[in-house]
């Protein structure tokens, strides 16, 4: 049987989660030399990740469903800032190409955190319908 939400905030991990997301955006950003341009792209970044993280705490009615977009959250700004490091120095100062990636980065989070009801049934209910199929297929 499933718990119901009673999470304090002490409990919810959310100052660690965002501790540990505004010290990778710091951090990240300086690498392999500061940077304002990307310490403002990393700061949208992380507002949006963080604002996920507290919209999911508070209405989120399952803990496992909210650890889940925690993590969820955590992983995917990391994904973002982790990568930039080694793009940096291997594409130089081209701007251009941070205006796509972030344009992809931020085009799949909001597809993925809207259809992530039909994502989760794509994955427990495989080839069960239409969803099912062409996720699997687009996987592939």
């Amino acid at each position: 049987m499933d718990e119901e939400n009673d999470l304090t905030f002490k409990e919810s991990r959310l100052v660690h989660t965002s501790l540990t997301i505004v010290i990778v955006t710091m951090m990240f950003s300086a690498l392999p030399e500061w940077s304002e341009f990307f310490f403002y792209m990393n700061a949208v970044v992380a507002a949006g990740a963080i604002i996920v993280s507290v919209n999911s705490w508070k209405r989120t009615e399952l803990k496992k469903r909210y650890f889940s977009v925690l993590s969820y959250a955590l992983l995917f700004s990391m994904s973002f800032m982790c990568a930039q490091p080694i793009l940096r120095v291997a594409w130089g100062e081209g701007h251009s190409l941070w205006f796509y990636l972030g344009a992809i980065w931020v085009i799949t989070f909001f597809v993925t955190t809207y259809m992530k009801e039909n994502i989760f049934q794509a994955f427990s209910n495989t080839f069960e319908n239409r969803f099912s199929i062409s996720f699997h297929i687009a996987a592939l």
